[in-house]
């Protein structure tokens, strides 16, 4: 009799211990499906934090070149003005005399 009862709960145990290790297997193979989900979503952040920078990177050479142009075309806008002055020399560009001592009239 004390041998059947010994047989039942170690029957019982093994059952237990069979559930209990299936439990952990299905924990580890939900885990290791976590961290893959989690590797794609790092990797899908990674990638969009490059694709930021790169467009940032753009958005400053972009800038740049704008400026340069712009300085350029002052530059010339400014070669420009002083080439039409010294052909305007012959023109009145500084006052007369009775414009700088107005008479008192």
């Amino acid at each position: 009799m004390v041998k059947g009862i010994v047989c039942d709960v170690l029957t019982q145990l093994a059952s237990v211990a069979a559930q209990e290790a299936e439990q952990e297997l299905r924990l580890v193979i939900r885990v290791d499906e976590a961290v893959r989900k989690l590797q794609g979503n790092l990797l899908t952040v990674k990638l969009t934090d490059a694709c930021y920078e790169m467009d940032d990177v753009l958005d400053g050479w972009n800038t740049a070149m704008a400026k340069l142009a712009i300085q350029k075309q002052a530059k010339e806008d400014a070669g420009k003005a002083s080439h039409s002055c010294s052909e305007e020399e012959g023109m009145l560009l500084h006052p007369l005399p009775f414009m700088l001592f107005p008479s008192s009239s």
